[in-house]
């Protein structure tokens, strides 16, 4: 499995530029890294950093047919070129979006994302690890082991498991990946038995689109757009609570809260 990891403009400057927002990590102490978060999740990253808009353009054309997946770090020009938006669209490998710094909260400015548009993940404000993050994901779509998941009271469920499908209330089903799903309001689901579905995105024939919640607008979260097939759901498990928090299911033991 190998993973294109781009850097755009002045990223080869941390360490320097302003570490009160981009810490004080160098580009090369990144690389290194990346490095052993790649040989630790079995993917073989390339790495590529430019200032120059044009040379990213390339480097994400000469991807196509070498490279399963891109991570980019577009930088600057995430706000600003349409050009790395369509090249990311015309190689149409899976693709993750990361910021070192928590964009959402900067400029006005820096709340358009061009190559954002063109990537199925995103991991905003995560300093260094959303990089290990966003190859963590696209390694497990790639594999087939990428899971979301849907908490539902047991009778809906049952209702849905005898209909063949779980049908969303309104516009999508709303999930969550394993990692946020601790983030959740536990009490909205006290007064009646409640269990957590764990669905193949892969399976359903309804797109998966990754949104903001509105709780905090740089985590992103699984939405699905239509019905889910019985057929993609491979886990029912009973939701445990206590005091409003979620006792993690040991199910789910590998997967690191964030």
């Amino acid at each position: 499995m190998k993973f294109l990891i781009v850097n755009g403009p002045n990223i080869n400057m941390l360490g320097i530029r302003e570490p009160a927002i981009y810490g004080a990590m160098t580009y090369d102490g990144l690389l290194q890294m990346l490095r052993g978060a790649a040989q630790t999740l079995g993917v073989e990253a390339e790495f590529f950093q430019s200032n120059s808009e044009g040379e990213i353009v390339s480097a994400i054309q000469r991807a196509y047919g070498r490279m399963d997946a891109i991570v980019i770090n577009p930088a600057a020009y995430t706000h600003t070129s349409v050009a790395i938006l369509d090249a990311l669209k015309a190689v149409a490998l899976p693709a993750a979006e990361v910021h070192i710094s928590d964009v959402t909260k900067r400029e006005a400015f820096r709340q358009v994302s061009y190559a954002g548009m063109a990537c199925e993940f995103h991991y905003i404000g995560e300093g260094p690890d959303g990089y290990v993050h966003a190859m963590e994901t696209l390694r497990r779509k790639l594999d087939g082991t990428l899971r979301v998941l849907h908490c539902m009271p047991r009778k809906a469920w049952e209702k849905a498991r005898d209909a063949g499908e779980i049908t969303p209330a309104g516009a999508c089903l709303h999930c969550a990946p394993p990692e946020f799903f601790h983030r959740l309001d536990m009490t909205r689901f006290a007064g009646e038995e409640h269990v957590i579905v764990s669905i193949d995105p892969a399976r359903v024939p309804a797109p998966t689109v990754w949104e903001t919640g509105p709780e905090n607008p740089g985590r992103f979260y699984p939405h699905i757009r239509g019905p889910v097939p019985v057929a993609a759901v491979d886990a029912v498990l009973e939701l445990r609570c206590e005091g409003g928090r979620w006792l993690k299911n040991p199910e789910f033991a590998a997967y690191a809260d964030r």
